[in-house]
Formats: C-alpha cells, sequence, structure tokens
C-alpha cells in the first residue's frame, strides 16, 4: 500500500456503494422456463496484486432477477 492511496475495497462491499442510475437491468437469455433478467454494472478497477495497486481492468457485477447469488468477474477487454 502507498502512502496517501485510498485503502482497497472488497468487491462484495463495492457493490453496496454504487448508485442506483449505475445500474443497468438487461434481458441476458432465454431459459428453459423462463427469460433470465439482471441487473449489471461494469466499472474500472485496480485489483491488488502484491499489496499494490494492478492493471486496471473491468468489473462485472450480476445480479440475476429472483434469490439467486450477486455474480463478480474480471474482464480484460479495452475500454
Amino acid at each position: 500500500m502507498l502512502e496517501g492511496e485510498p485503502d482497497p475495497i472488497e468487491v462484495r462491499n463495492l457493490k453496496d456503494q454504487l448508485e442506483a442510475s449505475e445500474w443497468s437491468h438487461i434481458f441476458v437469455r432465454d431459459t428453459k422456463r423462463k427469460e433470465l433478467w439482471s441487473n449489471i454494472v461494469c466499472i474500472r478497477v485496480y485489483p491488488v496484486v502484491d499489496e499494490l495497486p494492478g492493471d486496471e481492468i473491468w468489473l462485472i457485477i450480476r445480479i440475476d432477477d429472483g434469490d439467486e447469488p450477486v455474480k463478480y468477474q474480471f474482464s480484460e477487454c479495452p475500454t
């Protein structure tokens, strides 16, 4: 950790700090039982690597409609 830099935020805590306007409700796909709709947010983050900020990447947070668990994934797609 570099002096003067903000402390890292755990991904599971970051989702609670996002504004409702940052989320998109989108159709993902058809399933055998119904259509799958999800609330998704994609933001640029710097994951911690060896206690230092790593390269900037995408963090994708997805919450499917219903009682599904929150899903998190990183992507190295360009901006």
